[in-house]
């Protein structure tokens, strides 16, 4: 077991110092006010909250992996809700038979997100104790890789659940320990290690489905690429090799068996989405050294570019100008010795390789050549083999967050070179210029902060916040038709119809305070069927008897606004949009009640 390097008490002291009040100026609304605040009330983010409140209050007849709050009368798997299934289910269960906890459901997940960015230096520092010599790089190093992480990010752009960098510090710890383990031979430890990627693997799939790629695809091909070589010594120890790569191969079976196994509308998906290869969900070189407009304060050579929360990671001001210094300082001292010498181990070397695939992965399934940016096929990128026999594999569409493994990676190199090079051989002008580079990331975190607290806002799904509702029988009713109607998750754009966030969350609210389910739906995978039959309904202007069996006797609540103007939409979606009011009169609807200009309507069924 490789001895780790030691942290002073001071040491200790002064990073969670550091990493404390960080913590209280990032998120300062919320550990304040944690029961009446939102991180990024809006689009994907306020769906997320909405669909783990709704799914924790569902009633105790419905089945655990069951969401009925939309798509009614259809529902889905709770699976492709990006609700954090693996938290939302002990939530729920806790709520059902010890406390009923369903109103508290945002400020608790909200906590769960900040807990992990508290543990997260646990294993970090851990990680970095294995890899550098001095305190002062490691205190310094953890505190850069935290707070500029590109994750963290995502506590302010919708998916929080993708925030979650401890598992890749728990990956990437336990891949110390495998590698520990193959130098001692020791199979017993290699079996543990191996087990415990498994189960890394498994539980964080289960809280957002991509962590099944993002964590997954690296481990494997590390392992692969190790191995590989030195192929005469992977015909010794090839056991060594197989459990880790049984692990992923294991964790991969376990989440698909269990998702498929509890969808019920399995046969209806697709195979494969529409718009796989979509720009702006990918990874570009540019990415890495462009600042990110209204976040990062001083950018780096690159200038700024339009923040989008799935392009890929800036490095960041610590990386880009720690590693133009240490490569001229490199250069001046090469030249002088005249010896120009790289050390490059194994371990290094598979790093590399694996990373340079990781980024091709993200690059997406064909890349741009040329100047007149002609198309050809990623032949680099291993997700385009997988596709090949499992065509599923398409259904991961925003790869540009392979990068996030990039910039851990690079992170930890350039930090393994302050270490080794720079503190060995000019300790006091190193020492000068990783504190300016920790000033200008200092700013960096500024705008960070600036950005977090615009996209922080009140909790909209609390009991103040629906208290102004209307108070009707809802119990009287099925369901709730909302128009402007949307329909988000069919992976088939010409029935897709997005959503407007102010609409939207004010459905969300009608159902969280009435308890019926909306036949609207914004989820992540949803069945074509369904689409067709609900934009037939809004151009025919009445219900498919494939809908209607479905439903009970009760009138659908419906809920019209006409203030709101429908974003546009392919045919036949547009159609549905124009026609969707006119579904009102068309069924003779009664005139339930006016709230400026929200109406709502009786619709009974035939």
């Amino acid at each position: 077991m490789q001895k780790l390097t030691h942290i002073s008490r001071p040491g200790y002291l002064t990073f969670w110092l550091v990493h404390l009040a960080l913590i209280f100026v990032m998120f300062s609304p919320l550990v304040l006010h944690p029961g009446n605040t939102m991180l990024r009330p809006s689009g994907d983010g306020l769906k997320n909250y909405f669909t783990l409140q709704a799914y924790i209050a569902q009633p105790e007849g419905t089945g655990t992996t069951d969401f009925t709050a939309m798509q009614y009368p259809y529902g889905e798997s709770v699976w492709y809700t990006d609700n954090s299934p693996a938290i939302a289910f002990i939530m729920r269960a806790f709520s059902l038979h010890v406390s009923d906890i369903s109103k508290y459901a945002v400020p608790i997940f909200n906590w769960l997100m900040l807990l992990q960015i508290i543990l997260s230096p646990i294993v970090l520092l851990k990680i970095l104790r294995r890899l550098l010599r001095h305190e002062y790089v490691i205190v310094c190093g953890a505190l850069v890789i935290m707070w500029m992480s590109p994750q963290l990010l995502r506590m302010f752009t919708g998916t929080m659940n993708l925030s979650m960098m401890i598992w890749y510090f728990l990956v990437i710890l336990q891949m110390l320990r495998l590698y520990d383990a193959w130098k001692s031979n020791s199979n017993k430890q290699v079996w543990i290690a191996s087990a415990w990627i498994c189960f890394i693997i498994v539980l964080a799939s289960c809280i957002h489905l991509y962590y099944l790629l993002l964590l997954g695809m690296p481990v494997l091909l590390f392992v692969a690429i190790y191995a590989l070589l030195k192929p005469r010594q992977l015909l010794v120890d090839w056991k060594y090799y197989l459990w880790p790569s049984l692990a992923v191969i294991s964790a991969v079976l376990i989440v698909l068996l269990t998702i498929n196994n509890t969808d019920a509308h399995l046969s209806m998906r697709t195979g494969t989405p529409d718009g796989v290869s979509i720009p702006a969900w990918q990874l570009r070189a540019y990415q890495f050294y462009k600042a990110k407009a209204d976040i990062h304060v001083l950018p780096f050579l690159g200038g700024r570019l339009k923040y989008d929360y799935e392009q890929g990671p800036y490095m960041g001001l610590f990386f880009w100008l720690l590693a133009s210094m240490l490569l001229i300082q490199y250069s001046i001292n090469s030249i002088k010795t005249r010896k120009w010498q790289i050390p490059v181990n194994r371990p290094v070397t598979a790093s590399i390789i694996v990373l340079v695939l990781i980024y091709f992965t993200g690059a997406g399934m064909e890349i741009v050549a040329g100047k007149n940016h002609y198309l050809m096929e990623n032949y680099f990128n291993p997700l385009y083999y997988v596709a090949k026999v499992y065509p599923p594999i398409e259904h991961f569409r925003c790869i540009g967050r392979m990068g996030w493994w990039i910039f851990y990676a690079a992170h930890f190199g350039l930090l393994m070179v302050v270490d080794r090079f720079a503190f060995a051989h000019f300790r006091k002008s190193s020492t000068i210029v990783v504190a300016v580079c920790l000033c200008l990331t200092g700013i960096d975190m500024i705008g960070i902060a600036s950005f977090a607290r615009k996209n922080t806002s009140t909790n909209i799904f609390s009991d103040a916040a629906l208290a102004g509702l209307p108070d009707i029988s809802y119990a009287d009713y099925q369901a709730i038709l909302p128009i402007p109607y949307y329909n988000v998750g069919s992976e088939e754009y010409a029935y897709t119809l997005d959503d407007v966030d102010q609409w939207s969350a004010y459905t969300y609210q009608v159902q969280l305070k009435s308890g019926l389910p909306l036949m609207s739906v914004k989820l992540s995978r949803t069945p074509k069927t369904f689409a067709h039959n609900y934009v037939q309904m809004l151009i025919d202007g009445q219900m498919p008897a494939s809908l209607r069996e479905k439903m009970n006797d009760k009138p659908v609540l419906v809920i019209y606004d006409a203030s709101v103007t429908p974003m546009k939409a392919m045919e036949p979606a547009a159609t549905a949009n124009r026609l969707a009011p006119q579904l009102i009169e068309k069924q003779n609807m009664q005139h339930l009640l006016q709230i400026g200009t929200i109406s709502y309507y009786a619709w009974y069924l035939p």
